[in-house]
């Protein structure tokens, strides 16, 4: 890193040497013809060459709206800095009215320019330019913008610019030195974006480019971070795996066989494991049209925006969108367009901050963290003691608990729930011991030991919910190193959505969990223990719209903290925060835009024709939705007849047109809601209300494990896919014939925290919790069906319901209907029961150790029966134990 530093410190000295001799001439005087524009930095009207200038990046016109480049008459383009450097080039920028300078800052270099000055500082040293920055306003498009000469701007910080006379275009290059295929290419061509549903995603780090005419993609960041399509990547063997619901893509490095869903195809471009040797991003690329088809999603190139289009369709997850055969070349760009939004608005975009070029780096190292095995299979056999614990700190981006042993390790699995990593280590003895952390990120750190399992977890308690860590074993499998990496402030974008709400989104590589306050004229978001990788930036609106967000500035006050301003519009504007997985948005809504609001049924009328036994429904109660579904293409009634939304617990609705051929009302709750309706003289009467007010029974089922954690493994059994099937596969119909509201903890193969699983009893306010899991024991012998419960837990049902009833109930009627020995109800403090709000069990259906057992649960009639039976045992305990609702 300081090699880096000085090679930098270096190439900034040339480059100043190299400008000081240039001996451009000093000339002020714009040519003066059409074009007119007021300085505000010479308080003075000027006329300017009626040619406008045209900017590029890589091939893509820069947008900017009403403020086009000029030419001064000694022939220096100036260029708004803010739409070129800023949001396209990805320069951190800072403009400082009082002292009237504009700050650029990316890697090791810090260039600052005084409006009406042609002496630059660059790295503290004053710099001549050619021309100096003005402030101005266009009497064309009434906007303003501050001017910089752009050539010395994109040259400071190592861009290739190129200037067009005869067509007034200036070309901005930023030549990508890449590795992959253990060779260097110098990559000169299109750097393209990638979107999902219309909606950009973050890549600057690394950018679409083209191998012959197939647009490359980042594998992660695009279908795991934004896509939740599941991915894995196993360096060792280079095999990439792609799972999004019933459907499974395999491919390899190097390879153009891929394999959806067992049916062998060719994708056209091998992916590849490419290095920008210039920044040392590293990331998996994969053809993006392939990629996207097999997994389900329509895919376009946009050849005006060089975009690679993903939308999501109804196949996703469900059934590939492309034809598996060998020779296919559907993976290839093709142009297209992105169709338009549904409602009355047009989709704007303030500005979108992304990760500053010194902070790439670090980010990805934290990104790649979390792509890592949490499970180490080291299979030793012996028995280890640990010998020694303490914490290392190599630098701010990383801190290192070091583990040394007396013998090789056996495994070691770790868990993150909330503030607390759990590293589980097998066969491991240690003495109990506290331990204090001394950095930003690691609390304290407890180990216990289990005598009776001869297993000792360490329990890292953290000082926010950091987002990423890794397990290291060294060569010999005698130490373990145990890194983590701070949570990372990556994206912030503001705009306006096509309902015309005004938003700024805020997403992180883990929750950000700001403390939000106001005053009269300013809403503040403090972010503690989260790293600002956007940097220090300050939005400043062209003009003066009282109706618009004006300002917002971000400002770090420490390594873990920075405090986001965001100027209101008007002092009475209402706010409302919608969080999404690591993403939190603060929409802004004008009091006179905010309909009627009594909180009475939404009224939505019918199309003649409808019948009421073909309108269907969908609770998306993860993504705080629901939808209702309208046989044909009624947008152009809905358009008519707009739905006028009566409730405050609902952001917005929204009318769509799906593949099925029907009408789609989405309805988006602040929070997780309940709904029921009723068709009345052609009106669909719609009640929004919390789930408790809608619904007289409510359980939540949670299949144990998921994703990465597949809990107990004997063969080919996973304990994951039988406590999936039971609870979520065969239990579904069971009880909606039951008339029992079911909320999953999990709706396919993913891993979710523990304390999340046993919050969301209280989010859903839901009458009691089930858990179920598979047994596993190292004597082979034990076999049997147990509940556990927590006497820590106190919830406690309306009519006297408790945990240890249930498990009773439970446990005896599984052990009887599915012919398994009963071991009981057994008191143990398991997250999942110990803190929830409500009464909370966990089933362990059998043992995957023991032969017989393992025979019967991997049978489909066995699960079945299982689930029947939590079903129909939960009906008898609602009749003995009624909610009263």
């Amino acid at each position: 890193m300081n090699r880096n530093k000085k090679n930098c410190k270096r190439l900034c000295v040339l480059l100043v040497s190299s400008l000081l001799l240039s001996g451009a001439p000093s000339i002020d005087a714009l040519a003066a013809t059409n074009q007119k524009l007021y300085n505000y930095t010479t308080a003075s009207t000027m006329k300017v060459d009626d040619t406008k200038i045209t900017y590029k990046y890589n091939g893509i016109t820069i947008n900017m709206p009403g403020t086009p480049g000029i030419l001064t008459s000694n022939n220096v383009a100036l260029g708004p800095y803010i739409y070129i450097m800023n949001k396209t080039l990805g320069i951190s920028t800072k403009y400082d009215k009082a002292k009237k300078t504009v700050t650029f800052k990316k890697g090791s270099n810090t260039l600052v320019l005084t409006l009406g000055s042609k002496t630059a500082k660059l790295n503290g040293k004053n710099v001549q330019m050619n021309a100096a920055p003005i402030s101005v306003k266009y009497a064309e498009s009434k906007k303003t913008a501050i001017l910089v000469p752009t050539r010395f701007v994109a040259e400071t910080f190592g861009y290739y610019y190129e200037w067009n006379a005869s067509t007034a275009t200036v070309q901005i290059y930023k030549n990508q030195k890449l590795s992959y295929d253990n060779k260097t290419v110098n990559y000169t061509g299109v750097l393209g974006k990638v979107s999902l549903d219309g909606k950009n995603i973050n890549v600057k780090n690394m950018p679409t480019f083209l191998i012959g005419n197939t647009a490359m993609v980042q594998a992660y960041r695009v279908y795991n971070n934004v896509c939740g399509v599941r991915y894995r990547y196993n360096r060792e063997t280079g095999k990439l795996t792609f799972k999004k619901g019933d459907i499974t893509l395999e491919m390899q490095l190097g390879s153009t066989i891929a394999v959806v869903n067992g049916i062998r195809t060719d994708c056209g471009v091998s992916p590849k494991l490419v290095k920008n040797l210039e920044t040392g991003v590293e990331s998996v690329m994969v053809p993006g049209m392939f990629t996207s088809k097999a997994l389900g999603y329509d895919y376009s190139w946009n050849s005006d925006t060089k975009t690679s289009q993903i939308k999501t369709s109804p196949k996703v997850g469900v059934t590939p969108n492309i034809t598996l055969n060998p020779g296919n070349d559907s993976n290839k760009p093709s142009d297209g367009s992105s169709t338009g939004s549904d409602g009355t608005y047009e989709e704007i975009k303030y500005f979108n901050w992304g990760v500053a070029g010194e902070y790439t780096g670090a980010v990805d190292r934290a990104i790649m963290a979390m792509e890592t095995q949490k499970n180490l299979m080291l299979n030793s056999g012996s028995a280890s003691t640990l010998s020694t614990i303490e914490e290392i700190i190599s630098d701010s981006e990383v801190e290192t608990l070091f583990l040394h042993f007396s013998n090789k390790l056996d495994s070691v699995s770790a868990s993150h729930d909330g503030n607390k990593v759990t590293i589980s280590l097998k066969n491991t003895i240690a003495a109990p011991q506290n331990l204090v952390g001394s950095k930003e990120l690691i609390d304290q750190v407890e180990v216990v030991y289990d005598n009776v399992n001869q297993k000792t977890d360490i329990i890292v308690t953290l000082k926010g919910h950091n987002a990423n860590y890794e397990l290291v074993p060294s060569s010999d499998n005698m130490s373990l190193n145990v890194r983590f990496y701070p949570n990372y402030m990556t994206d912030i974008v503001a705009g306006q959505d096509n309902n015309g709400y005004q938003y700024i989104s805020f997403t992180g590589l883990a929750d950000l969990k700001p403390a939000i306050s106001e005053d009269e004229d300013n809403v503040y978001l403090d972010f503690t223990n989260v790293r600002n990788g956007i940097g220090e930036q300050m939005f400043v609106a062209e003009g003066d719209n009282p109706d618009s967000i004006n300002n917002v500035t971000i400002t770090s006050s420490s390594i873990d903290s920075s405090t986001v301003v965001i100027q209101k519009p008007n002092p009475n504007v209402k706010f409302l925060i919608h969080e999404d997985g690591t993403t939190l948005a603060l929409y802004i809504d004008r009091e006179d835009k905010i309909p009627e609001i009594n909180n009475t049924p939404i009224k939505i009328k019918l199309p003649s024709g409808v019948k009421v036994s073909s309108i269907k429904d969908e609770d998306l109660y993860k993504l705080k939705q629901f939808q209702i579904m309208i046989p044909g293409d009624h947008r152009d009634f809905y358009s008519k007849n707009p739905i006028a939304n009566t409730y405050d617990n609902v952001a917005n609705i929204k009318v769509t047109y799906n593949a099925s051929k029907q009408t789609v009302i989405t309805v988006t709750t602040n929070k997780i809601q309940g709904y029921k309706y009723q068709v009345v003289n052609g009106v669909l009467e719609l009640t929004v209300d919390s789930p408790s007010k809608i619904y007289d029974r409510i359980v939540v089922l949670d299949a144990g494990h998921g994703g990465k954690d597949p809990g107990a493994v004997y063969g080919s059994a996973q304990e994951k896919v039988i406590n999936f099937n039971v609870q979520n596969v065969y239990a579904k119909d069971m009880f909606a014939k039951a008339g029992i509201k079911v909320y999953y903890t999990r709706t396919d193969d993913t891993l979710i925290a523990l304390a999340d699983r046993a919050s969301f009893a209280s989010q859903v306010e839901a009458d009691l919790f089930i858990s179920v899991h598979c047994n596993a024991a190292s004597n082979t012998a034990a076999r049997g069906t147990s509940v556990y419960y927590s006497s820590i837990n106190k919830g406690k049902g309306p009519t006297g319901l408790t945990s240890k009833i249930l498990a009773t109930n439970l446990v005896n009627n599984l052990s009887s209907k599915l012919g398994t020995k009963n071991l009981g109800t057994i008191d143990k403090g398991f997250v999942v029961v110990r803190d929830n709000t409500v009464p909370a069990v966990l089933v362990e259906l059998a043992f995957l150790s023991n032969p017989e057992d393992k025979a019967k649960l991997v049978s489909a009639s066995f699960q079945k029966n299982a689930a029947q039976t939590i079903c129909d045992t939960v009906v008898q305990i609602f009749k003995t134990y009624p909610t009263n609702r």
